[in-house]
């Protein structure tokens, strides 16, 4: 099930960005969406959003829980919840290197915009946008 996390969920997400050397945001404008299943978080995505424009900062699901489309139906919540929000926008960047989730998001209409050189270390990070009104 995806939804909208929970203050209950917290500890649960921080296990996933520890993946990330990153801590779980308290912020108006930081969001997560979180898939459950069996009453356990099995994958996170967490966006910000700051007037019409949102950013994903990181997303990632269980590995066990890998190709179930978790990532497509995560991405797919928070695109409804930016279009409630009256988000014109979203950016995002990934390595270079990481063709799975650069394939993700071409299926989910982001398109690449920029590059960014050596952002990730000797690897380029590409800047990816989709539109949502």
């Amino acid at each position: 099930m995806i939804r909208k996390a929970e203050v209950k969920d917290l500890e649960q997400i921080q296990t996933f960005l520890n993946h990330f050397s990153t801590s779980v945001s308290h912020t108006d404008y930081i969001f997560y969406m979180v898939c459950e299943f069996n009453n356990n978080i099995v994958g996170v995505l967490e966006y910000s959003v700051l007037y019409e424009r949102s950013e994903i900062n990181y997303i990632y699901v269980d590995d066990n829980m890998r190709r179930k489309n978790i990532a497509t139906q995560l991405i797919e919540a928070m695109i409804s919840d930016c279009h409630e929000k009256n988000v014109e926008n979203i950016t995002l960047e990934v390595n270079e290197q990481n063709t799975i989730a650069i394939g993700l998001y071409r299926k989910m209409k982001f398109q690449e915009v920029a590059r960014r050189k050596h952002y990730y270390g000797d690897k380029d990070a590409i800047l990816m946008e989709r539109r949502v009104m």
